[in-house]
């Protein structure tokens, strides 16, 4: 009697031991399998991305997203995914890069004349890690791929293209800004130091002359002052450093006639929509003028043209 228990308590233990081992694999697969797809939702997040920048002329890549780490990069067009594989990232300078120190400078003013860009001397090279002639890695390919000011991913495929770091968190704001300004702005709210529009490094010339200083209104839209005898205002659409359309939007300026002298002005202000209302007047000082005539431009957000109303 006393075995017969002894047996039956053994295989009850047996079959409670074998019943946790079918359960635990089961939970064990939930787990991995939860872990597996909330990783794969997350993978880019290891990665910085890079988007096409809005100042290329040339639109061969806009569909194009790249993704880089510190060892591999990814490639998508239209999201999905063309390219991948393991990368080598290697720091150095413009003139050792193309083993010329002229070389390096002319590459570096092209960049600034077609990006509107100052690249600083240091990049970031990225290579495939297998080699350029290997058949294994992502080939972008991988002769001039290099990341500067760590802002910019130039290519190189018979002339650069930009991929912007930074498209991503400003693209959002640049749109809005597009569609409307916050609020109507007239050259008063550029004379305050705590302007919402600060002046940036920008190289932007009219008529041969460099602008004194330039603010960016909105994505290809910026305001320039010319300081002298004749104080001037520019409102200039651009793409890169390719200007697309001026107009004269502020003046400043004494003219002697034979009555003396004579103050011309022409005042602007700039509506949400990017309506433009210039004021032209004239008199003897700021406080005596008297307006002459109004005119409306708009500026057309598809082509960057502005046209008078």
């Amino acid at each position: 009697m006393t075995q017969n228990i002894k047996k039956i308590l053994l295989l009850i233990i047996i079959v409670f031991i074998s019943c946790n081992k079918n359960d635990q694999p089961k939970a064990d697969n939930k787990i991995s399998k939860e872990n597996i797809n909330k990783d794969s939702l997350n993978e880019k997040s290891f990665y910085k991305l890079w988007n096409y920048s809005s100042n290329n002329l040339k639109e061969n890549y806009k569909n194009f997203k790249v993704y880089t780490s510190s060892d591999s990069i990814k490639v998508y067009k239209s999201d999905i995914l063309i390219c991948s594989g393991e990368i080598v990232r290697e720091k150095t300078t413009f003139a050792e890069f193309y083993k010329n120190k002229n070389t390096g400078n002319d590459i570096k003013n092209q960049l600034k004349k077609e990006f509107g860009i100052t690249p600083a001397e240091n990049i970031e090279v990225i290579m495939n890690s297998f080699g350029d002639i290997s058949d294994k890695g992502c080939h972008f390919p991988f002769q001039e791929l290099f990341i500067i000011n760590n802002d910019y991913l130039f290519y190189y495929d018979k002339g650069y293209y930009c991929f912007d770091a930074n498209t991503v968190r400003s693209q959002v704001n640049e749109k809005q800004t597009a569609q409307s300004l916050a609020k109507t702005i007239t050259k008063n709210d550029f004379e305050n130091t705590n302007s919402q529009f600060p002046i940036i490094n920008k190289k932007i010339s009219i008529n041969g002359t460099d602008a004194t200083s330039v603010y960016k209104l909105a994505n290809n839209i910026y305001l320039i002052w010319f300081d002298g005898d004749t104080e001037r205002w520019y409102i200039a659409t651009m793409i890169g450093s390719k200007i697309i359309d001026k107009l004269l939007v502020g003046k400043s300026e004494t003219i002697e006639t034979k009555d003396g002298t004579i103050d011309n002005y022409i005042n602007f202000k700039i509506e949400k929509d990017f309506e433009i209302i210039l004021e032209y007047s004239e008199g003897k000082g700021v406080d005596s003028q008297k307006i002459e005539k109004k005119e409306n431009f708009k500026i057309n957000l598809e082509n960057l043209k502005i046209k008078h109303l």
